[in-house]
């Protein structure tokens, strides 16, 4: 038998994906009742998805080779420690999601680009090439969060050669309207405008990444709620008439400030009556509707 891998596609990846993030606002607690809660949570996210970006997982080598060993053979980790009390992010990848869609291939390749703040995911095989970038902008200073954000643009290829999703806690509104005083029964979110417009200029227009707004507030702490946790993604306009895309803030957990994002790409059904939502930044493209004849076809 031929037992050579099968050649790689030298292009984004075509097909189905799921990635849920989550701050889990110390994964790897010491309390038993704490860390019991969260890891049934992650068990609830890893049952419907192919990959988790966990944020602030405050673990070490051994905490998380003991996590490892719960769930061999199922799935796989990459994590980015930064000791017991900090930060710290990781990857749980679906090793049946690898063996699918990118089977013979070098498998899952992780690289810290900036420790505990930016860590990419980088998967290639037969149905092209996709990088899922996990983000944690801490709650540092506007220009640290912007220098990571500088690096993950700098980090990102074409989408015309990968396919990238940018997802984590991005400790920044969109727009005045993403962050809501409870108290005072205002939105209070303008204090982020100067700070997502440089993010937007600077990062997300040039790479090409799109937001996709899970209509819904994915953090509280106090008298706030805010859309801290997003997902960006680079795919082609053009790909929104034949896959559906959708973002969706899931139920939070009891010992987290933050809910899980829930990113899903997948293919509409086959019927008659199936229609696939267009979202307007990309009718909105100067060039649209022409994407649709001059992007790459994505396969069905």
């Amino acid at each position: 038998p031929n037992n050579d891998p099968p050649p790689q596609h030298n292009g984004p990846y075509d097909g189905p994906v799921s990635v849920a993030s989550w701050n889990a606002n110390a994964f790897f607690a010491v309390n038993s009742d704490a860390a019991e809660a969260r890891l049934r949570y992650l068990r609830g996210l890893l049952r419907k998805h192919d990959v988790i970006c966990l944020q602030e997982t405050h673990g070490t080598e051994g905490s998380s080779a003991e996590f490892a060993r719960t769930i061999a053979g199922e799935f796989t980790c990459f994590w980015s420690h930064k000791g017991q009390r900090q930060e710290g992010l990781g990857f749980v990848v679906s090793n049946a999601f690898l063996a699918k869609w990118f089977p013979g291939a070098r498998g899952a390749i992780d690289e810290v680009l900036d420790a505990s703040h930016l860590h990419r995911l980088s998967l290639r095989g037969c149905f092209g090439a996709l990088d899922i970038y996990n983000v944690y902008h801490s709650s540092q200073s506007k220009p640290t969060r912007l220098k990571i954000a500088r690096l993950l643009h700098a980090s990102t290829s074409s989408r015309d050669q990968v396919w990238s999703i940018a997802i984590g806690d991005m400790n920044y509104v969109e727009t005045p309207n993403d962050r809501y005083d409870i108290i005072q029964q205002r939105f209070c979110g303008h204090n982020d405008s100067m700070e997502a417009g440089q993010h937007e200029a600077e990062v997300w227009q040039p790479s090409g990444y799109a937001f996709l707004d899970t209509h819904a507030f994915t953090q509280r702490q106090g008298n706030y709620i805010a859309k801290l946790d997003r997902c960006y993604s680079n795919h082609h306009a053009a790909s929104q008439v034949v896959y559906a895309y959708s973002a969706v803030a899931l139920a939070p957990c009891c010992h987290s400030d933050h809910a899980a994002v829930s990113f899903v790409k997948a293919s509409p059904r086959k019927r008659p009556d199936t229609t696939i939502p267009i979202p307007r930044w990309a009718t909105d493209h100067p060039h649209w509707p022409c994407l649709l004849y001059t992007s790459p076809s994505p396969r069905d």
